[in-house]
């Protein structure tokens, strides 16, 4: 077993650990992860009222990014970790109250989870006989969006139809 939780064997490049499978090695570890990483997110997107709008990237920190990735493995704690103070207090918050910027979706915990269950699929809508398409064509049906809703584009349609229609959070009936 490697040290980021996957199996591994020994590849004839270089001696380096190469994995034999993306599944973690223990499901039990990787649920507690899992579920620190979904309650830090959603502990931020609740905190994020009291949080600054924006505010300025240190110097060791935007210097780090200068450094070469990691050549071994790493954790999926250690990587959870370094997104928490890294990255996620850096970011433009464009869901704050407070932030005046352009006009850009501002993210929302419906919409994180919902992105969530679409990676967990891991669609590809190339064809083939699957439920996928028939939520796509529900989507796609001009009589079941509004006007506005077919100038935005896919992204768009598939937020309004997920968190609006599924979630009953409004955007459709």
């Amino acid at each position: 077993m490697s040290e980021n939780g996957l199996a591994s064997e020994q590849s004839s490049f270089k001696g380096v650990p190469t994995t034999t499978s993306l599944d973690p090695v223990n499901w039990g570890d990787f649920r507690v992860q899992a579920h620190r990483m979904l309650d830090d997110m959603l502990g931020a997107m609740e905190d994020l009222p009291q949080r600054p709008a924006w505010q300025v990237i240190p110097d060791n920190v935007r210097s780090r990014f200068y450094q070469g990735l990691p050549e071994e493995p790493t954790s999926l704690a250690s990587v959870h970790e370094e997104f928490m103070t890294s990255i996620l207090p850096f970011t433009a918050r464009n869901a704050h109250p407070g932030f005046l910027g352009s006009v850009q979706g501002g993210g929302t915990p419906v919409g994180m989870l919902a992105e969530m269950l679409a990676t967990g699929l891991n669609a590809n809508l190339g064809g083939r006989d699957q439920i996928h398409l028939q939520v796509e064509d529900q989507i796609y049906r001009v009589d079941a969006l509004p006007v506005w809703i077919s100038r935005v584009g896919n992204r768009a349609l598939r937020d309004w139809h997920f968190h609006g229609k599924l979630s009953g959070c409004g955007g459709g009936t």
